[in-house]
């Protein structure tokens, strides 16, 4: 039987973090029970909300036994750190396949299984040790679910076969983490999750230097827009309109990310040293003139542009890369105005 054929009856995790989501959870969670590929498991997590959202949950895990919400702590950790926290759950509880699931989306009925069957014929060849990473492509839609982008890949302008080297993961995300499907081998070079900038954008890091990264170019989910996505599809208009209302605001949050980034690169360079894990050789590369150019003290404003720059590590758009560059040469500035050490450059 390929593995094309067996991906619908694949056991496989779910792990969904939640916060003051109760308005969405419903059309999310029917969903994923309308799943083609249905031998699911869900673990759940409420983030410390302030809406009667763990109610729900609770109420979700009482109807359906594949539903497991971890207890209820009342701590607010944020989205990185608490999908870290599930995913670790589902590792520690034998989960070779695991799905990343926020609360306001719904999914399409084949997207389980058709991203299984990418993952488990990229395994019949690599192996299951190889970290493997299966990202989709989205349909971006209002709250009310209403046509809003056919494709999220083509709204942004991605190159999901560019990205697949990796080098430009150092310096921006393009992978989502609700349209994405991990293996065991990722979760164990992963975790446990560091402070990272956010969790899909370090899955992807990862995924891409010790592993795979492999593109389903085809919409699994509907992705909801609404006024409290996290990160969310925001075209080019949406953007405009935030710089131009409040430019301050906007400037200090996107440079915050930067050495967030920055950062995140650092500790993916110390942990495949302390690990002894291969990396690619396109990422590490572009990671060590990176490190060389940034991470040492005392260099100059053209110096650390000029490293980026022999990094390859830029993003695609013209404008990214300006501003990208920018925050590079003004580094020094950065670090002192809006973050210590630990935020900024070294981990």
């Amino acid at each position: 039987m390929r593995a094309e054929d067996a991906a619908g009856d694949t056991a496989y995790a779910i792990v969904l973090s939640a916060y003051d989501g109760a308005p969405y959870l419903e059309a999310q969670l029917e969903s994923i029970r309308g799943q083609s590929a249905a031998r699911w498991r869900l673990y759940a997590r409420d983030d410390g909300s302030r809406d009667d959202t763990a109610e729900r949950l609770r109420e979700w895990m009482r109807r359906d036994a594949r539903i497991e919400l971890l207890a209820v702590d009342g701590r607010n950790l944020g989205p990185a750190a608490s999908f870290g926290v599930l995913l670790q759950h589902a590792l520690d509880r034998g989960e070779r396949y695991v799905f990343l699931c926020d609360q306001d989306d719904v999914w399409l009925p084949a997207k389980c299984e058709r991203m299984l069957a990418m993952m488990r014929a990229r395994q019949a060849v690599a192996g299951e040790d190889v970290p493997l990473l299966v990202h989709s492509d989205l349909r971006v839609v209002d709250h009310e679910l209403l046509p809003v982008h056919p494709s999220f890949v083509e709204q942004h302008r991605i190159d999901a076969k560019e990205e697949r080297r990796g080098t430009r993961l150092l310096v921006g995300n393009s992978v989502t983490g609700c349209a994405s499907l991990v293996n065991a081998a990722l979760l164990r070079c992963a975790l446990p999750m560091p402070e990272v900038a956010m969790h899909d954008w370090w899955l992807a890091l990862c995924a891409a230097a010790f592993g795979e990264v492999m593109f389903l170019d085809e919409p699994t989910v509907l992705y909801r827009q609404h006024g409290s996505n996290v990160v969310g599809a925001h075209g080019l208009p949406e953007r405009a309109r935030t710089i131009l209302q409040s430019p301050r605001t906007w400037w200090l949050a996107s440079a915050r990310r930067f050495l967030k980034g920055l950062h995140q690169d650092w500790v993916l360079r110390d942990r495949a040293r302390a690990r002894g894990l291969p990396m690619s050789a396109p990422v590490r590369e572009s990671l060590d003139v990176l490190w060389d150019g940034l991470a040492a003290a005392g260099g100059t404003s053209l110096s650390r542009v000029q490293a980026a720059r022999r990094s390859g590590a830029l993003p695609r758009a013209w404008v990214m890369r300006c501003l990208f560059l920018s925050r590079v040469a003004l580094l020094p500035l950065l670090r002192a105005r809006l973050g210590d050490e630990r935020e900024g450059v070294r981990p």
